[in-house]
């Protein structure tokens, strides 16, 4: 099970961002080699009059509810 919790970033101070537990970096910068951010005070609630960072909402929602991967197409199905 994938347990996440919010914080916020001095960089984007009126957005809550969620992330991963054990963590300090947002779900929405954690793909970045550079550049990400980093939380403060993480809780395992949204901190209150705080929008929620769309980008974290997107890819959160990503995490907790995969696509599964296509199968690939054999030779036969793909000469039809």
């Amino acid at each position: 099970m994938t347990n996440l919790q919010w914080g916020v970033s001095p960089f984007h101070p009126g957005r809550a961002h969620t992330a991963l537990s054990g963590t300090d970096v947002s779900v929405c910068t954690r793909h970045l080699h550079e550049g990400q951010l980093v939380l403060e005070s993480l809780g395992p609630r949204r901190p209150a009059n705080l929008r929620i960072c769309p980008e974290c909402a997107v890819e959160t929602v990503a995490l907790l509810y995969p696509l599964p991967t296509p199968h690939r197409r054999t030779s036969t199905a793909q000469a039809s």
